[in-house]
């Protein structure tokens, strides 16, 4: 749906295929202290123009971390049942 690369219109998640915005389409109204230096330099290097939108996309970051950690950890933890070979001949 949205191409990779950040265009600053919070689009840029769906090269995972992961719409955050589509999945969490609720709002939350909160004070909190940043630290200005970080916000800053994220919104020079993203290009985001309000401090709100470097955030939501901080945690869409965060949260597509996590889960590709998540299922990183996983490799070589699942048992395999099944013939490989046979299903080559299939295929």
């Amino acid at each position: 749906m949205f191409a990779c690369g950040g265009s600053g219109t919070g689009d840029w998640h769906g090269c995972l295929g992961i719409h955050i915005h589509e999945r969490y389409n609720t709002h939350m109204r909160t004070n909190i202290v940043l630290n200005e230096t970080l916000v800053r330099e994220a919104m020079t290097l993203t290009g985001e123009r309000t401090k709100r939108a470097v955030v939501e996309r901080g945690l869409e970051a965060l949260i597509r971390m996590e889960r590709l950690r998540r299922v990183r950890d996983g490799r070589g933890k699942l048992a395999w049942r099944g013939d490989l070979d046979r299903m080559r001949e299939r295929g």
